[in-house]
């Protein structure tokens, strides 16, 4: 508001000098616009200069600078004005004139008569409450109108005190101007006195000058009375001029006092007005002073009669309330028999999904099989099971339906069940069998002693069963999905938890049109697992897990070969805390009957199909383990011993897998004791200092038995800016009975007992923002001087000395410049040196010369041009190389380069694009297939385009379609594995 104020002020003061306005120089200042005429005074005046690109920018907010500006051009020409008339003062005068020249415009009392009306109608019509606000806003009007007069006549209280002012400082101009006039007259007064004064003593002079001549008798020389003459009439001359010119000065002082006389009289007339203005604004403020005390009499009065109507309203409203509550009573009671009546009739829910999808794939070429991913081909299993191709025709084509359904009901309080059906049919199959049941599952959850009840494809909970009766992971495929269907039920009573399980293995198999083909029982497997929390401190637990053949499965059919048999396993579990910090856990098992094995391929579809009863357990089939730990101040301490026997194999316990979850290790024995000990604030960091010793071998330590110390300390500290970690250790193992095979075979031929190794190493790995720098150095020495070994053992070697030397160095960096950018790089350079140079085929003393560099390189880029637009491209690059051979032997290479593009075209409407090309080749340069047989030669180079779009009709129906097109060529002369896939699909998906 100040600043428009101060505008408008400044607008207001060049107007009244009343020069003529100019045309407006700025472009954003139309000749339309509502402030032209102000915008062009202002820049005719020079008072603006607009912006260097020849606009106003009238929108925007004037600062302090900008208003600073302006009234200093205006105070240069108010200065430049004021010079040019009379004085200072009459320039301060007009400066304050305009304040004063138009008096405070009267504020119309137009809202009285309104407001009369407004009360009177009030009144008659008994004061509704509307009304009484209308009332009420009226009187805060007249109270705002009241209060605005206050502040004009205060403002003009300020004027008059300013005009007042104005008025002395012109008085005393005007005085000092009769000053100097009384002066000027003054001094002409004296100039004549003084001038009648020569005169006269210049005629006394000649008169006494012509005395004494005369008594001296002496004539006065004519020439002599002609000069002084002359001198005489100069001096009048002089005075007269002086007079001349006091008398010009006299008569402008008169006309300027005239003037400021009639400026004073003008402002003294202003000032009457001013003054009979005041008089008139006191007059309408006692007016408005007795109009509000009527209004106040009025509102006391309607205050009155208004308490007397609320009176009456209240006990309306009460009543009312009376009245409601009893509604609400009602309503409730209502919405009582409606929850009622909907939780009766809504305790069963539907969901689930129905799709439909089509999937059509043609491929051309030489494999029997296509891959799944055409650039993996360095795993085990690269192919697809067929999942593009048909082993007949090379063609492959599925049109399916696929329905998902739950159902939900809530039974009873807390009693929850729910079924789930997945169903196929596949199109084509013809009325006789339309449906594949895929799952069937029934879930039954209350909150009694019987928790949960499952019927399906089971996945046990976690935490039941224990790692030697049952491992869970035997139950779920690689992508976790249950293997086998049954039923399982959990029951807690208290601190008792139990668990029973029946699965189906396997169902009965039998060639009922080949009397000759092998028949198969079905096998069940059957558990019981039960935990019992005695304290809070002991928990024990039993387990029971059977796997056998049902018999009976099968009748009439070929059962040459085919024997029904079983194996059991018991296991018993505790777990005790003996003091803070200290724990002690243990697990027995027993195993009884048949162990296992797994049996072959019989379909060559890449998989085992079950697994096979071997021969009979020893009566000694047992696993066991004991294991505690704790602490003493900050050490601390692990001790343990595992024993499983050779023959412990149950068909559900991990104990074929190494790298599987769960993996039980069978002919084993072995005890430990492991220490930790930390140190805080060691060069700034934290040290870890560790130890430990091991006899470890075979179920007896009959054929392996080996004692192995070791210690080591770790260091993690912020060094120089790095993340520093450094480690040193060292290893020591007496190989007391230790024999294998030096051909591979089950026939030892070589014994090292008493044998003797160490392993010195160290390792320090540095991090630095995105970049990783690290370095391991092992060394191995043997004493061979105290074992039993035949002579081929060694030969001529000698019996003690370096075994080999292991390093690694490796570099890394995983960087993200900007947003949607990340680069990778390494490099890794693994070396062994074999310094004994006796090749041994076993696990635990082959060692090899090597030096293998692998490097790796990538980028990856995401830009999301707009909000419907992303465009993706990325490069990946591998290369290990053996450089042992010269010239050196490529092992892997992987050359990766790829791009997508991702537009949503409509909120409902999404299409992705991708392309990749790739170039791959390994050590052996082919690809093997079960059998041993060449499929793939490698170098390949892979090309493949794949385009999707989904269109969501609504939020639960979604329609897709996509069409990926791959290449595969391979380097062999004869296009071996070389072929060209392109697959077609579709699918409609409804969710509800």
């Amino acid at each position: 508001m100040r600043k428009w104020l101060a505008i408008a002020l400044v607008c207001a003061m060049v107007a009244a000098f009343g020069l003529p306005a100019l045309a407006s120089p700025f472009a954003d200042v139309p000749a339309n616009h509502w402030a032209y005429n102000a915008v062009s005074q202002l820049a005719a005046y020079g008072l603006v200069e607009g912006f260097p690109d020849g606009t106003f920018k009238g929108n925007e907010p004037m600062t302090r600078y900008q208003m600073a500006m302006v009234v200093a051009r205006l105070l240069v020409s108010l200065d430049a004005q004021i010079k040019s008339e009379i004085e200072a003062a009459k320039g301060s005068l007009k400066a304050a004139a305009p304040a004063a020249e138009k008096p405070a415009e009267q504020p119309a009392p137009e809202e009285k008569p309104a407001l009369e009306r407004v009360v009177e109608k009030t009144i008659v019509e008994k004061l509704d409450t509307e009304q009484l606000e209308a009332l009420a806003s009226k009187v805060a009007q007249v109270s705002d109108e009241v209060s605005g007069l206050e502040s004009k006549v205060t403002g003009l209280e300020g004027r008059v005190t300013g005009v007042e002012g104005a008025v002395g400082d012109l008085k005393a101009q005007v005085g000092g101007l009769d000053e100097r006039v009384g002066s000027v007259e003054a001094k002409a007064d004296s100039a004549g006195a003084e001038a009648a004064t020569a005169r006269q003593e210049v005629s006394a002079l000649d008169e006494e000058l012509k005395t004494e001549l005369a008594k001296k008798g002496l004539d006065l020389d004519l020439s002599l009375q002609n000069a002084i003459e002359a001198k005489a009439a100069e001096l009048i001359a002089m005075i007269d001029g002086l007079k001349e010119e006091f008398s010009r000065e006299l008569d402008i002082l008169g006309i300027r006092v005239s003037a400021l006389e009639e400026q004073l009289t003008f402002v003294n007339a202003k000032i009457d007005d001013i003054r009979a203005g005041m008089e008139a604004m006191d007059k309408r403020i006692g007016d408005v002073e007795a109009k509000t005390a009527a209004i106040d009499e009025k509102a006391t009065a309607i205050g009155e009669k208004l308490e007397g109507h609320i009176a009456s309203t209240a006990a309306s409203i009460s009543s009312l309330d009376q009245k409601i509550a009893g509604v609400d009573t009602k309503t409730t009671a209502v919405g009582q028999k409606l929850d009622a009546y909907i939780a009766g009739h809504e305790k069963v829910s539907l969901s689930g999904s129905s799709e439909l999808v089509f999937e059509d794939a043609d491929i051309v070429g030489t494999p029997d099989k296509a891959w799944i991913d055409p650039n993996d081909i360095f795993d085990d299993e690269p192919y697809s099971d067929g999942t593009y191709q048909d082993k007949y025709e090379g063609v492959y084509s599925k049109f399916y339906h696929d329905l998902n359904l739950k159902l939900k009901a809530d039974v009873a309080q807390g009693v929850v069940v729910e079924a789930g059906l997945e169903a196929r049919n596949k199109f084509g199959n013809g009325w006789e069998n339309p449906f594949e049941i895929e799952s069937l599952s029934l879930d039954v959850r209350t909150p009694g002693a019987l928790k949960h009840v499952f019927a399906g494809s089971v996945a046990l909970p976690e935490g039941t069963f224990q790692p030697y009766t049952l491992t869970l992971d035997r139950l779920l495929d690689d992508d976790d999905e249950p293997i086998y269907e049954g039923a399982y039920a959990e029951v807690g009573f208290g601190p008792v938890s139990t668990t029973a399980m029946v699965l189906r293995l396997n169902e009965p198999k039998a060639a009922t049109t080949d009397p000759e083909a092998p028949a198969q029982y079905a096998r069940y497997a059957t558990g019981v697992d039960t935990k019992v929390a005695v304290t809070d401190s002991l928990k024990v637990g039993a387990s029971w897990v059977r796997v056998a053949d049902d018999v009976g499965s099968l009748r009439d059919v070929n059962m040459t070969g085919i024997t029904a048999d079983s194996q059991s396993v018991y296991g018993v579990t505790g777990d005790l805390k003996i003091a803070d910090g200290w724990t002690l856990s243990g697990e027995f098992a027993k195993l009884q009957g048949a162990t296992w094995k797994k049996n072959t391929d019989t379909d060559n579809d890449g998989e085992y199909d079950a697994y096979d009863f071997d021969a009979k357990a020893s009566d000694s089939a047992s696993a066991a383990r004991l294991d505690a730990s704790g602490k003493v101040g900050s050490l601390g301490l692990k001790a343990s011993y595992t024993r499983v026997t050779e023959d412990f194999l149950p068909v559900l316990v991990n104990t074929d897998d190494d790298e599987a979850p769960g993996y039980v290790e069978p002919d084993v024995k072995k005890y430990s004791l492991d220490a930790e000990f930390p140190v805080e604030n060691i060069m700034g960091g934290k040290l870890t200092l560790s130890g430990g010793y091991s006899v470890s071998g075979d179920q007896d330590w009959k054929d392996e038995k080996v004692a192995t110390g070791k210690a080591g300390a770790k260091l993690e500290t912020k060094l120089l800016g790095f993340g520093v970690t450094a480690g040193v250790n060292a290893e020591a193992k007496n190989y007391s009975i230790y024999q294998f095979d030096s051909t591979g075979g089950d026939n030892p031929d070589i014994t090292f007992d008493g044998a003797k190794s160490l392993n010195l190493g160290a390792s320090v790995e540095a991090k630095w923002g995105p970049a990783t720098a690290s370095y391991e150095y092992s060394k191995v020495g043997y004493d061979f001087s105290n074992a039993s070994h035949p002579s081929v053992a060694l030969g001529s070697k000698p019996k003690v000395g370096d075994w080999y030397n292991k390093s690694k160095l490796g570099l890394g960096v995983e960087f993200k410049p900007v947003e949607g950018v990340s680069l990778t790089g390494g490099y890794e350079l693994a070396k062994t040196d074999d310094l004994l140079g006796v090749k041994w085929d076993d696990e635990e003393f082959e060692v090899k010369d090597v030096k293998e560099a692998t490097v790796k390189a990538g980028v990856d880029t995401t830009l999301k041009v707009s909000d419907a637009v992303t465009l993706g491209a990325g490069y990946t690059y591998e290369r290990s190389a053996d450089l042992l051979v010269s010239p050196e032997e490529m092992l892997t290479y992987k050359s990766i380069a790829k791009a997508s593009l991702s537009t949503k075209l409509s909120d409902k409407s999404t299409i992705e694009g991708k392309v990749e090309y790739a170039k791959l080749d390994k050590e052996n340069h082919q690809v093997l297939d079960a059998d041993g047989n060449v499929i793939v030669v490698l170098p390949v180079t892979n090309t493949r385009a794949e385009v999707n779009y989904t269109y969501d009709i609504t939020t639960n129906t979604a329609l897709k379609l996509g069409y990926i097109y791959l290449k595969s060529d391979t380097s062999a002369a004869d296009n071996t594995g070389d072929y060209t896939a392109k697959v077609l699909s579709a699918s409609l998906k409804v969710t509800f």
